[in-house]
């Protein structure tokens, strides 16, 4: 967000010394306010084309073109809690993009309910190609980790067990993926 000319002279390494030496010369010295790295305008075009291109079509105006649907693997990260897996599944399967697969990761679920359950849930899984990974516990990041791995989306959603997502969470995702050309 700081103009590039003013990196040299506004921004520096976040040490004690550093912070202590660029006050010091600021004091000393002065220090003009940094530069925008984009005008207000242009902020503000940018936003209104983002906010434009989300807006519904009303009363048959024109409409681009439709959104391309990349898959987007939604990554979610279970350890021992079904009853809350089931209420973060349910707002996945009520999303409104259709172009998604789930990655599960059980990280190790010792509890005989838990294992129940994602037994339970393997025929709906594999009818819709999504994926039940269980592994020994690990921890969340190397659980995400093994989600990342599996994922064969284009993007990726990281939820865990108790993680409720409104409905249009992976299409507001992709819109704005989409419309900023994000990675």
């Amino acid at each position: 967000i700081v103009a590039g000319d003013d990196h040299a002279t506004h921004l520096f390494e976040p040490t004690p010394g550093e912070l202590a030496h660029r006050l010091g010369e600021a004091l000393e010295n002065g220090i003009a306010p940094a530069r925008l790295a984009w005008s207000h305008a242009d902020v503000e075009s940018r936003w209104l084309d983002l906010l434009r291109d989300l807006a519904e079509p009303c009363n048959g105006e024109n409409v681009a073109a439709p959104m391309p649907q990349p898959r987007v693997s939604v990554c979610v990260v279970h350890y021992n809690r079904p009853h809350l897996l089931a209420e973060a599944l349910a707002a996945v399967r009520a999303q409104t993009y259709d172009n998604i697969e789930v990655v599960l990761v059980d990280d190790g679920s010792p509890g005989q309910e838990a294992q129940a359950y994602l037994d339970g849930l393997e025929a709906e899984f594999n009818a819709r190609g999504w994926q039940i990974i269980r592994q020994p516990n690990s921890y969340l990041g190397a659980a995400r980790n093994t989600a990342a791995r599996a994922a064969r989306g284009e993007y990726l959603v990281f939820l865990d067990d108790d993680d409720l997502a409104f409905p249009s969470l992976v299409e507001t995702f992709v819109r704005a993926a989409i419309h900023t050309d994000a990675d």
